[in-house]
């Protein structure tokens, strides 16, 4: 069995509005960092692995699932989200904000 790389991350920060699960509740968050795959989030309100989540920058926005939380020194949490579901422009809106933005560290 081969393992695969992660894709490589980009130090990316911006606002995110986030509906978790079924709903109507609009929180805000800050992404951290991103690759094509997902993000990481500080949001004040954490989430359990596996919470579904429908998110939305200005550029772009999609569908996806908490797959970490971790407690962050600064307040609130740190949320490991992965993509589930982008269409083909906001993917391209994605590739374009990697593309510009420096390596994550």
């Amino acid at each position: 069995m081969s393992m695969q790389n992660p894709a490589p991350r980009r130090a990316v920060t911006l606002p995110v509005d986030m509906r978790f699960g079924r709903s109507d509740l609009l929180l805000s968050g800050t992404s951290r960092n991103m690759s094509v795959s997902g993000m990481l989030v500080l949001s004040e309100d954490p989430k359990p692995p596996g919470t579904p989540l429908h998110f939305k920058f200005d550029e772009f926005e999609g569908w996806g699932e908490v797959v970490w939380e971790r407690t962050a020194e600064e307040g609130g949490s740190f949320l490991g989200l992965r993509f589930t579901v982008l269409s083909p422009k906001d993917r391209r809106s994605l590739v374009r904000i990697l593309r510009d933005a420096p390596p994550w560290m």
